[in-house]
């Protein structure tokens, strides 16, 4: 009876883990998307700018990249368009958009953006984390081990970055962070190190064709408009 009970204590077990495994690779292929992407104009460029600080077939460490630069620049949009080329190589990967927005709020605000992380990478916390610091300590408890790709979009504030972002030892090795930001001073100030790249504005022939595409749906003017 007894080896009974122990047979079907296992085979609960092994069926619990096998299923919590499903739910973990399902996030993993099915991760929201962060904002729509309609004109991608010069970002394969900026890609291979970044390919190296990134390094992304490395496991050996934990890297952070923030891309600061003037608001309106098109951080966002870049951000999206790396998460979304490499998202498919890590364990589980979130998007976290407009930080600043959410952490107005207060420490409700920064509760929920916790508990949004950590909900979007698998990791189920029940209906509230208690409190930023219980927050902090459960990201580091069950992402420390997991290579995800997290990015935070518009971060202003240190201490913010802090509660979602401690250190290196808050996640597996080989993740991937990457800030967007409009202060870089907010990327000096952390308490890791981080590589940083600056957003500039697309040059004249990007620009150009970034207007015709809003402009005209073409890639290039519209009959009776060219100059």
């Amino acid at each position: 009876m007894i080896e009974s009970a122990c047979i079907t204590f296992l085979a609960c077990r092994y069926e619990s883990e096998l299923i919590e495994k499903i739910v973990k690779d399902t996030f993993t292929k099915v991760a929201p998307a962060p904002v729509q992407m309609k004109h991608l104009v010069g970002l394969d460029t900026r890609f291979e700018d970044v390919k190296s600080v990134l390094d992304i077939e490395s496991n050996d460490t934990v890297r952070v990249m923030g891309i600061h630069g003037a608001g309106g620049i098109g951080k966002t949009t870049f951000a999206a368009y790396l998460y979304d080329k490499i998202r498919h190589l890590f364990e589980a990967s979130t998007f976290l958009l407009h930080v600043k927005e959410e952490s107005n709020k207060g420490i409700k605000g920064l509760e929920d953006l916790q508990k949004t992380l950590l909900s979007q990478l698998g990791e189920d916390i029940g209906t509230t984390v208690g409190s930023t610091f219980k927050g902090s300590v459960e990201i580091k408890r069950r992402l420390g081990k997991r290579r995800v790709l997290l990015v935070l979009d518009d971060i202003d504030d240190k201490g913010n970055l802090n509660l979602l972002v401690g250190g290196h030892d808050w996640f597996g090795s080989g993740s991937r962070i990457i800030i967007t930001t409009r202060d870089e001073t907010v990327l000096d100030n952390h308490d890791v190190e981080i590589d940083k790249y600056k957003m500039e504005a697309l040059n004249d022939r990007n620009s150009l064709e970034l207007f015709c595409w809003n402009a005209f749906d073409n890639n290039r003017p519209a009959e009776n408009f060219e100059y």
